[in-house]
């Protein structure tokens, strides 16, 4: 039976009957009350997860989960929350995965968020076939293609595509890439968000000096903990390019904080509040 709330004379009552006084209505039975409430679509929101799927992504975190597993974790506690929220009919979402290719998670592309199962795997290790070295490029200009056709599409519409480029940085095509990415940020419609999955330095371990072109360590050439972090930090800075604008660019692997710097990023771009 359809809930409509009517008010009448000081009172809330519910379509069937019930009668609630406000006198007695605190913030608990409000929030019961609304919970249902959903929005009639306002604008087409298209977020396109771009998820690093490269061997690096095995790598262990501080709790000893991979990257990989952390990446899914943030995901679906991010699908999770946009659920929950009033405007979820406005929002479309796609994810690719790039490794040395790329590949579409949804076989029909684009899927409505309240279409898509959250209990579905979202890790990029598992959901690319063999995840060898970082090439984004290719998967920037497919992504490009998707854009604008979803922005052709929804022409006489409020439309806006946000890609959230979730990876450790390490791109043996960052040339192509950041070429390809520049290209979509002279879009107006199309924003980039980036989230840098920092190494876990463990202060314990042994660390050498490597070819960031290449990924090689020189065995003969042992790093300081300090040459570690400000080999990091160049990294992370060489990223940061990628992304719209500096809040738009987060350094962290606590899937919280993924999460929370993409509910700001959505909110940032959809103007609304989540």
């Amino acid at each position: 039976m359809k809930k409509e709330i009517q008010k009448s004379k000081g009172e809330l009552k519910r379509s069937f009957g019930k009668k609630l006084n406000l006198s007695n209505l605190n913030l608990i039975t409000l929030e019961d009350l609304t919970s249902e409430l959903v929005l009639p679509r306002t604008f087409y929101q298209l977020v396109i997860f771009m998820l690093d799927g490269s061997n690096s992504m095995n790598g262990r975190t501080d709790d000893g989960r991979s990257k990989a597993v952390r990446i899914e974790d943030s995901i679906k506690s991010i699908l999770s929350r946009l659920k929950k929220s009033k405007n979820k009919e406005s929002f479309d979402l796609s994810f690719i995965i790039f490794s040395d290719d790329y590949t579409d998670v949804f076989d029909d592309g684009i899927k409505r968020l309240v279409d898509i199962d959250t209990q579905q795997c979202f890790n990029p290790i598992k959901l690319i076939q063999e995840p060898k070295d970082t090439r984004l490029a290719n998967a920037l200009k497919y992504a490009k293609d998707r854009s604008n056709q979803y922005i052709k599409e929804n022409s006489d519409r409020t439309t806006q595509v946000l890609l959230l480029i979730l990876s450790d940085g390490a791109l043996d095509d960052y040339s192509d890439s950041l070429k390809e990415v520049n290209e979509l940020k002279m879009n107006p419609q199309i924003t980039v968000a980036c989230q840098y999955l920092e190494k876990y330095i463990d202060e314990d371990s042994k660390w050498y000096s490597c070819d960031e072109a290449t990924g090689e360590l020189d065995y003969d050439s042992p790093w300081t903990i300090e040459e570690v972090r400000a080999s990091e930090e160049r990294r992370s800075n060489k990223f940061k390019r990628f992304a719209s604008s500096d809040e738009l660019f987060i350094t962290t692997m606590d899937p919280a904080l993924v999460r929370d710097h993409m509910i700001k990023s959505i909110t940032l771009i959809s103007k609304t509040n989540l």
